[in-house]
Order: C-alpha cells, then structure tokens, then sequence
C-alpha cells in the first residue's frame, strides 16, 4: 500500500517541480495521516508556497483513500527515497568525493 501511495504522491507533486524526499504513515487507526517530505528539482531550498502547492495537488487524493496529510521539507540528515534527489541534494550542498 505504501508503494501505492509513494507513486500517487510522486505522481502529483512532480508537475511543481518537487520530488518525494520522504513519505511516513502515522495517525490514528481511524484517521491514518501521510507525513511526506519533499524537495525541489532544482535543488533549491523548499519554501512555504512549495509545501502549499503540493498539500493542495495531494489533498484530494488522500482524502479519497481516507487519509489525512502533512507537508514538509526534506532533511539532508535523512536518506532520500531516490537516487534522483540524492543527487540532487548533493548538489545542492555537499561535497562528494
């Protein structure tokens, strides 16, 4: 299921330049809430109005399959979902070697 949701995320967030960094399952047993972390393509720093476009793109969906959800920024001191925003976010800010 949670494949199933990574792909419904991925596929609706892609359109505004984000890409899915992280997707966690929490809440309750009767309201389930998709915590989901995301970053830009270009590897600049996420802002307010991206979270707020892609809260918007998803909500709907969510609500359809019965959860709730949150929108945030990735973290570079968390593993990305893809090896696409790895490196991008190696890119954006740390050294390779």
């Amino acid at each position: 299921m949670n494949e199933t949701l990574e792909a419904l995320v991925a596929s609706e967030i892609e359109p505004l330049g984000l890409e899915l960094f992280e997707m966690k399952v929490g809440g309750s047993k009767g309201r389930p809430v998709i915590d989901v972390r995301v970053e830009r393509e270009d590897g600049e720093r996420v802002t307010v109005d991206n979270c707020a476009a892609a809260s918007h793109a998803i909500e709907s969906k969510l609500d359809a399959e019965g959860f709730g959800g949150r929108i945030g920024r990735g973290s570079l001191a968390k593993p990305p979902l893809s090896p696409r925003t790895f490196r991008v976010t190696r890119r954006a800010g740390e050294p390779t070697k």
